[in-house]
């Protein structure tokens, strides 16, 4: 997610770099990513958003499951039932937030959307990061998808944003943008070493960096935008249930 503040911060940022920050960016980081992620992927639970009738394909540029450009909250509704559909706020980065809206709150198919506009006719963003979920590309692209994997899915090493602040582990995946980060046990044991620096902060980390290999890296957050979310403000305090 990129708001007008965030754009003019990242074009100062040499141009070599600014693609993969401007993809972490448009995922507006959820927290965590100076711990790194969980290890491995929690099993997946029963919940709201188990039923096998609802689709959970996601396609890139095109749509997530049944979220298209075109939807409205209000179809939201039809798609998914009123009950599974909650407005709250979506943590963008640095502090900031919009008013977004929930499907499936609280269970490991939850999603994540940011509006177009105030009226709530168009999503401007949706996003998952939970563990254990079901939605995913057609070539299996999840949350928990290991860096190895990625790199046989397009055949050679990516490149990243450095881990360890708001914008970092992005990338750009075939029309989605998808947020890295190392186990959070791999993070700790590699903290001390003196390559560490070197997959941190504002720089493009390439896959096949030496330090990089000693860790598993998974997908936490994917992202599918289609434009820039509205009213981007500070969170208000305890907007986000103990998590970000």
């Amino acid at each position: 997610m990129l708001a007008e503040r965030t754009e003019r911060r990242l074009y100062r940022i040499r141009p070599a770099v600014h693609d993969l920050l401007l993809a972490g960016a448009l995922l507006g980081c959820a927290g965590g990513a100076e711990h790194g992620a969980s290890d491995g992927q929690d099993a997946p639970s029963l919940g709201a958003g188990d039923s096998p009738s609802v689709d959970r394909t996601i396609v890139p540029r095109e749509r997530f499951g049944a979220i298209q450009e075109t939807t409205s909250r209000s179809e939201l509704e039809g798609i998914f039932g009123k009950a599974n559909v909650q407005d709250g706020w979506i943590y963008l980065a640095e502090g900031f937030c919009v008013p977004g809206t929930l499907v499936f709150p609280g269970d490991v198919d939850e999603l994540e959307l940011t509006w177009s506009t105030d009226e709530r006719v168009a999503p401007a963003t949706v996003r998952v990061r939970n563990a254990g979920g079901h939605w995913a590309t057609a070539d299996g692209v999840r949350i928990g998808t290991t860096l190895e994997e990625l790199e046989q899915l397009r055949g050679g090493p990516l490149e990243f944003g450095g881990f360890g602040w708001d914008y970092g582990g992005g990338t750009r995946w075939n029309g989605l943008s998808l947020r890295l980060a190392p186990d959070a046990s791999d993070y700790r044991r590699f903290a001390e070493e003196p390559e560490f620096r070197e997959i941190l902060g504002e720089r493009t980390v390439r896959s096949d960096h030496a330090l990089i290999r000693k860790m598993t890296v998974r997908v936490e957050l994917i992202e599918l935008a289609w434009s820039y979310p509205e009213d981007e403000q500070e969170c208000p305090e305890g907007a986000f249930r103990g998590r970000r």
